[in-house]
């Protein structure tokens, strides 16, 4: 996992990481990426968004100080 913020699944639920640090857990996976989001906007990180599967779903790029996002999409291979 590389540095920024990860929604990920973990034991049944959605968790919002930084690192191998858990900052919270969800029910829902659209809890966790509104909290992943608040958290990389603070911290001028990326939010990576996975899919149950554990690939990436959404790149979303915060470093940028002028506040302008970047998001990406990430198409599966079949």
């Amino acid at each position: 996992m590389t540095h920024g913020i990860h929604v990920m699944q973990k034991d049944g639920n959605w968790a919002v990481m930084r690192g191998n640090y858990t900052l919270d857990e969800f029910k829902s996976q659209q809890q966790a990426i509104q909290l992943g989001k608040q958290k990389a906007k603070a911290s001028k990180a990326t939010l990576t968004v996975h899919a149950e599967d554990g690939s990436v779903r959404v790149l979303e790029n915060y470093q940028n100080t002028e506040g302008s996002l970047k998001r990406h999409k990430v198409r599966r291979s079949a």
